[in-house]
């Protein structure tokens, strides 16, 4: 009896390690000595995992004790087997590869660019930017960005590495309006043009609050949000806002044209 369970367990353990495991068996090991799970897989070499990412996956659940979630404290018996989803084992690089390959294939199948195209010559490019779409990688970013799009669709666009042709930017949730630059001299034209204030940017928002005034000026200066680092906030530091508005919908909103 004891070696159909034996055997069982092994062929249910060949099976998850085919899936989606890598599976340590402890039967083999000597003088485990109630060694706590998180100080053993730190020393086992052949994982090459830091010692970080084995216990953010132990209180994840990426690793598991006899198929069982468990602690970083836990120790271990030599009839124990411990699971590690392979997904953790992999480096920073092999992660950032399989994202970029991943983003390949969508593009290649979906022609994003030709569904934002608003106008093209030899010197710009107008695309029309969907609320929902990220202009560049920025910390914590994975999902394709407008960078991604025109990287797979241009291939000698100016500027640097993950922001090629891009002079400005808008939010992930506001849609719009963006010049793209095909050479050198257009980047360093707009760069100037958007800095000389050239190029007026226009928003319109639709903001909560009664509203009186048809056309009004706010000058206040703006920086971004200690607490949420993705908003801006009123500060007595950074550059200065001018906003105006000219159109209004009602005592409980307003749609605003702001510059």
């Amino acid at each position: 009896m004891y070696k159909d369970k034996e055997k069982k367990t092994k062929n249910k353990n060949e099976e998850l390690e085919n899936d989606k495991y890598i599976i340590l068996d402890l039967n083999k090991e000597e003088n485990l000595d109630n060694i706590r799970i998180d100080k053993y897989l730190s020393n086992l070499n052949k994982l090459n995992i830091s010692r970080e990412k084995i216990k953010k996956g132990i209180l994840s659940g990426s690793i598991l004790l006899n198929l069982n979630k468990t602690k970083n404290s836990s120790l271990l018996k030599n009839s124990d087997y411990i699971y590690i989803e392979k997904e953790i084992l992999k480096s920073e690089e092999d992660i950032k590869r399989e994202e970029q390959e991943l983003k390949k294939d969508i593009l290649k199948n979906k022609n994003i660019l030709k569904e934002i195209l608003i106008y093209e010559d030899n010197y710009i490019i107008i695309i029309n930017k969907p609320k929902g779409l990220i202009v560049h990688k920025g910390s914590g970013t994975s999902d394709i960005t407008l960078a991604d799009i025109l990287e797979y669709n241009y291939n000698n666009l100016p500027g640097e590495e993950g922001r090629k042709g891009i002079v400005h930017r808008l939010d992930k949730d506001t849609t719009g309006l963006m010049i793209i630059a095909k050479t050198e001299n257009a980047m360093n034209k707009l760069i100037q043009d958007f800095k000389e204030k050239n190029i007026v940017k226009k928003y319109v928002c639709i903001v909560r609050g009664e509203i009186t005034d048809d056309v009004f000026t706010i000058k206040l200066p703006i920086s971004r949000d200690l607490k949420n680092r993705h908003k801006m906030c009123v500060s007595k530091e950074r550059k200065r806002s001018n906003n105006k508005s000219k159109e209004n919908m009602g005592k409980k909103s307003g749609l605003l044209n702001l510059r």
